[in-house]
């Protein structure tokens, strides 16, 4: 059996499989977050968290103004919806709750969950390396 099959294997259930998921995500390098058509934050890593300057629970009441202020809100469900057809990466800046300003690249797709749609994107660790002159 394969090393693959083995781990799959032992997350045989929805709720195995869902627990192997949420641990996969927290513990991403990279500052994974989900978002409403509106900019509310979902669901999102510890990473995405502490990047902001967050605990777990605040970052999960954000709302994208709340991080990026050149991105106007009223422009995510356009923007959400194109996503999952043209997924983009992108610059920005990001303010953290301390207010201190950083430059970030987002890798972003739209995903449609039951007729409702979100915006699944990523923090590069990358992008934040090069940031510091170690990439």
């Amino acid at each position: 059996m394969s090393k693959l099959k083995n781990l799959l294997s032992k997350y045989d259930t929805p709720k195995k499989e869902l627990s192997l998921l949420k641990l996969l995500v927290m513990n991403a390098s990279d500052g994974v977050h989900i978002l409403t058509q509106n900019g509310d934050v979902v669901y999102c890593s510890t990473t995405f968290a502490d990047l902001l300057g967050y605990s777990l629970e605040e970052a999960h009441e954000l709302n994208v103004k709340d991080w990026d202020r050149h991105f106007p809100v009223e422009d995510m469900i356009p923007v959400i919806k194109d996503l999952i057809e043209n997924p983009k990466i992108f610059e920005t800046k990001h303010e953290k709750k301390n207010g201190e300003i950083f430059n970030v690249e987002i890798n972003a797709r739209g995903i449609e969950l039951d007729g409702d749609f979100f915006s699944l994107c990523f923090i590069s660790r990358y992008y934040r390396c090069k940031e510091r002159g170690n990439g």
